[in-house]
């Protein structure tokens, strides 16, 4: 920085060094380079300071005297430390002598305790001494405390509900598991005492009652089927992913299969598109899709013959169609809701908690499921990964 006594960097042109027009130019180029050298640090908004090398204050500008709620007039001329007492000893006198000894720009932040106030500070070495630029960001400082004492109140608070929405989760599952094998006993026993009926009746017996027990064994068939999936539910957000490619056209070949065995003679065009893969965990995935091409089989069991189509749209989102009866733009929602059964099939129990294990599987991959549905039309399940 140039001092206010630095000899100007241009001569009187026709004059030579040392005639009283060079000395007069010089005089009033310097007089003017002061001037608005001055001009300039007091219309700085930061406060700015020069000090000599014996740390005596040589200016202060309009900015330093609002910000530190001194005059002018008393500041220049007396020494730093006594200005600010304490500052000598801590980081204020340990960063200026560095400027001043070493001819380094130092800049800092700290706290003036007679002040009450956080100071940005940059020291510049100059051949008088050093000049001080700084700015009070106590406003900024004490809001950032703030935020630091909030973040940390947030982030304890995330850790308590977090563990206790895992101590929730385990007690359901504990909970889960317990009633779905308490209820497998007596399931067991009916299933059991059923059977026996039926083959205990004699040979010319009422149809109506062998009718009647095998619809008791159907029904405990059913409800084993539900168990099985309350598990299912409970068990998905406890794993541990295993990501990979995983093929979904082979997953819904397998499941068509699958379903055609147990319904050999059922009415069915099913359309598997080739190609489709995934990023995800294997085994969930195929839990997922099993169960999207099995509500779809089970919601399609009216319509002679069931259509059904799986493959992935040009935007990327995978689907599982089916021409079941639909239902109405305003109960789509419902689909997903774990008791929901949708009008108009026959032997569709399950299929609520079937799309609700296929959000689950989406969702703890990150991705989404939506539904869609016309009414007569069918439902299509798009579900959309990471």
């Amino acid at each position: 920085m140039q001092s206010f006594d630095d000899p100007p960097a241009r001569h009187a042109v026709g004059a030579t060094e040392g005639t009283p027009a060079s000395q007069m130019f010089r005089s009033r180029t310097q007089r003017q380079t002061q001037a608005h050298l001055r001009a300039t640090l007091d219309s700085l908004t930061d406060g700015f300071l020069t000090l000599d090398r014996q740390w005596r204050i040589t200016y202060a500008n309009p900015a330093a005297e609002a910000i530190l709620g001194m005059a002018t007039d008393t500041l220049v001329g007396q020494m730093m430390w006594d200005a600010f007492p304490g500052a000598e000893h801590g980081q204020f006198g340990q960063h200026y002598r560095e400027a001043m000894a070493h001819a380094r720009v130092v800049r800092f932040e700290a706290e003036y305790p007679p002040l009450s106030m956080w100071f940005r500070v940059s020291a510049f070495p100059s051949p008088e001494g050093i000049a001080i630029s700084f700015t009070d960001i106590t406003a900024a400082r004490e809001t950032r405390e703030r935020l630091l004492v909030d973040n940390a109140d947030l982030e304890r608070r995330v850790r308590e509900r977090t563990e206790d929405l895992r101590r929730m989760n385990e007690e359901l599952a504990y909970f889960t598991s317990a009633v779905t094998n308490d209820l497998r006993a007596p399931l067991a026993h009916v299933d059991g005492f059923s059977r026996a009926l039926s083959e205990r009746l004699p040979p010319g017996a009422d149809a109506q009652l062998h009718h009647y027990a095998a619809r008791v064994r159907a029904g405990v068939a059913r409800m084993e089927g539900l168990l099985d999936a309350l598990l299912q539910l409970s068990h998905i957000g406890r794993s541990e992913l295993s990501p990979r490619n995983v093929d979904l056209s082979a997953i819904a070949r397998d499941t068509v299969d699958v379903l055609w065995s147990r319904q050999p003679g059922r009415p069915a065009q099913v359309e598997v598109q080739e190609g489709l893969r995934a990023w995800g965990d294997a085994r969930l995935l195929r839990t997922m899709l099993e169960h999207l091409v099995a509500t779809a089989w089970k919601s399609s069991a009216c319509r002679q013959p069931a259509r059904i189509a799986i493959g992935q749209r040009p935007y990327g989102a995978f689907y599982v169609q089916d021409n079941g009866p639909g239902l109405a733009e305003a109960r789509v929602a419902e689909l997903f809701a774990p008791s929901r059964r949708l009008d108009g099939t026959q032997d569709a129990d399950g299929i609520g908690i079937a799309v609700a294990i296929a959000r689950r599987v989406v969702e703890r991959h990150g991705g989404r499921i939506w539904a869609e549905s016309v009414p007569g039309a069918g439902t299509t399940f798009c579900f959309r990964l990471p």
